[in-house]
């Protein structure tokens, strides 16, 4: 590299890229997650649904719909970062050329470092929502279940904690994320 100020920067860029690229592709399954919940939602009967919808409102903080925005949100937010990531990359040995890629990166990551803390509660909520199905299923009151088919049941105890499980691996890369884009800005 021309400069010692970048020394490191080539390693934490490359480190960043793949974080980006797996980020995207969970992010991609998430929102397939919150857009085939809400689809299933439509789905039931006006008396489950009401009562569902209620449920899962109350636990995760927003409806299946706000969901589906924050999933689209997030992967348009990590799509910007994974741009200004690779333009980075591109330029990486010319000392000339890093300060404006920097910046690109900077303000394309402030979105997502803005709302860190609330994007990780949220999803913290939901992921735990989902890994808490099995016992929800158990509590659902006995004139509702007759609503509900032994397939909804059997997919609720074993495919939300399983939903859940990856949620939180999401919320583990965006830490990853947060803490390699905060690292370089040490370059700045």
């Amino acid at each position: 590299m021309g400069e010692k100020k970048y020394e490191g920067l080539p390693e934490l860029v490359e480190e960043l890229q793949k974080t980006c690229s797996s980020l995207k592709a969970d992010i991609r399954e998430f929102s397939q997650l919150t857009k085939a919940s809400r689809d299933e939602m439509k789905t039931r009967s006006f008396l489950m649904r009401s009562f569902a919808q209620k449920d899962f409102e109350s636990n995760t903080g927003m409806s299946l719909d706000e969901w589906v925005e924050f999933s689209e949100r997030l992967l348009s937010r990590f799509e910007n970062i994974s741009t200004a990531v690779q333009r980075l990359n591109e330029v990486k040995s010319d000392p000339n050329r890093v300060p404006s890629s920097l910046n690109e990166l900077r303000d394309a990551a402030s979105p997502f470092l803005e709302r860190y803390d609330l994007m990780v509660e949220a999803l913290d909520r939901f992921a735990n929502y989902m890994l808490d199905m099995p016992k929800k299923t158990e509590s659902i009151p006995k004139p509702f279940r007759g609503f509900m088919g032994e397939e909804d049941r059997r997919r609720m105890v074993e495919e939300a904690p399983k939903a859940g499980e990856g949620i939180k691996k999401l919320m583990t890369e965006l830490k990853t994320a947060k803490e390699q884009i905060t690292d370089l800005y040490r370059f700045l």
